[in-house]
């Protein structure tokens, strides 16, 4: 996708996610922006301080986000937005290789996790509809990813109702 779709995606996506927060529910602990410290950690190569995290800015989190998007080649999603939108949210949520996982099952893939050549060239193939149906099958399959969450971990239920909005926001996008 052009830089320019991530870019606009990841804004929506910082807007959503919000400032500083620190919820004893969030597994992530302390986060910017939604960006945790294993997850700063992990994109930058260095240790961060909760001073350094509290002080990140919409801005910076844009940057970081777009570092690892294409760190994990999410950057090379077909030029759909509400593909790509629904791809790189969950991904944010939960996890870049359970998000690919998803869309590698829609196409019919190895679901390995990974945006190597293969997955990239199916995704690529996709026509408009099959773009539509990939990302209403990544919803389904993150709708059922959180339920099996709150399953396994019920203090998780803390985060349901935020969840499920944005899950929602994406199917009416969709429809």
């Amino acid at each position: 996708m052009t830089g320019e779709l991530l870019d606009t995606i990841i804004r929506r996506i910082v807007v959503v996610e919000g400032g500083v927060v620190n919820h004893a529910s969030d597994r992530g602990g302390l986060t910017s922006h939604g960006l945790t410290r294993p997850f700063l950690e992990t994109v930058t190569g260095r240790p961060w301080t909760d001073a350094q995290i509290i002080a990140i800015i919409a801005e910076n989190a844009v940057a970081i986000y777009k570092l690892w998007a294409m760190m994990r080649r999410l950057d090379q999603l077909p030029e759909d937005y509400l593909l790509a939108w629904v791809v790189v949210d969950f991904a944010v949520i939960a996890g870049e290789r359970r998000a690919i996982r998803a869309i590698q099952k829609y196409m019919g893939v190895p679901a390995d996790g990974i945006a190597g050549a293969e997955t990239q060239g199916a995704w690529h193939r996709l026509t408009p509809e099959e773009c539509r149906g990939a990302a209403l099958f990544v919803l389904a399959e993150r709708i059922a990813h959180h339920g099996a969450d709150i399953t396994a971990n019920p203090g998780q239920a803390a985060n349901a109702k935020g969840w499920a909005n944005r899950v929602a926001e994406q199917v009416r996008a969709c429809a």
